[in-house]
């Protein structure tokens, strides 16, 4: 899902990746905020960067939406 994220330094265009809990099982869970831990440790310029996730009983993961490249 696509989305704005609204800062100070103004407004940018995210991604945002979701868990249904209700539809999930534990190991999904699982797998999906380990994907996060991961995504916080990446820094390189090919990767999209993890901006924030948030509240623990909706799960989240937002990060920068790629550029299209010519």
């Amino acid at each position: 899902v696509e989305g704005t994220l609204h800062q100070d330094s103004g407004v940018l265009r995210v991604a945002v990746k979701t868990m249904k809990l209700a539809i999930c099982s534990r190991g999904e869970l699982e797998d999906f905020l380990s994907e996060a831990a991961c995504m916080k440790e990446f820094d390189h310029p090919n990767v999209m960067k993890l901006i924030g996730e948030k509240d623990p009983n909706r799960p989240k993961i937002a990060s920068k939406i790629a550029q299209n490249h010519p």
